[in-house]
């Protein structure tokens, strides 16, 4: 139910700002532009947020379900958040974004709230102040009472551990970011080549009904 509360979310979100958008939009209109063609400026200037934003949103849906099936990573939106580690792991987020765990090929660690990666080594510390070394190729884990503890076993001088929420942004980010950019690229294409052929019928639709109201 997550994603469908988010996708509800998102829709008010939008037909909130679509509204603010066109209110101050018709306000600029019905000051500033002559009378007779006030009307016709005033129907534009509602239709035209509304057509940006949600053409803007849409492409932006397919692109991140593109995304999740190409890259592995979760949708952008929901309950659930997840990015690769490597080719047979992934750390999963569910419900609270602060708290993960990583799975490999079955195997876990769990309740991981810092994580650093090192090559293929995942530095970390549990909420409950276990820290741990666990390889990536073996998968196999170590769990430590210390941070000196890992330390000295694992012969490295310091971690750089962070936050798994600030680690599965920057690493969603370093994995996906010429893909945002290339929906980004699109979206701008097909709603800058789709906007004029709509704003001409909206346009013809409106001198169609002056017409008709006239006669």
């Amino acid at each position: 139910m997550g994603p469908l509360f988010a996708l509800i979310g998102q829709f008010i979100a939008l037909v909130i700002i679509s509204s603010i958008i066109s209110g101050i939009t018709v306000a600029i209109i019905a000051i500033f532009s002559k009378k007779e063609k006030r009307r016709k400026r005033i129907i534009i200037g509602i239709f035209t947020p509304f057509y940006i934003l949600f053409s803007f949103s849409l492409i932006a849906f397919v692109g991140l379900i593109i995304i999740s099936q190409t890259k592995n990573v979760d949708i952008g939106f929901g309950d659930s958040w997840k990015i690769p580690i490597n080719d047979s792991c992934e750390m999963i987020m569910v419900n609270i974004p602060d708290n993960a765990f990583i799975q490999c090929d079955g195997k876990r660690i769990n309740d991981i709230v810092k994580i650093e990666k090192d090559q293929d080594v995942i530095y970390g510390l549990t909420s409950d102040k276990k820290y741990f070394a666990g390889n990536l190729n073996t998968k196999e884990t170590k769990y430590y009472k210390s941070e000196k503890d890992l330390l000295d076993d694992e012969k490295i001088t310091k971690l750089k551990l962070l936050d798994v929420n600030k680690f599965y942004h920057d690493k969603r980010w370093e994995i996906c970011k010429f893909d945002y950019l290339i929906i980004l690229i699109i979206a701008l294409l097909i709603i800058g080549s789709t906007y004029p052929i709509i704003y001409r019928i909206v346009n013809r639709s409106i001198k169609d009904k002056q017409l008709t109201t006239n006669i």
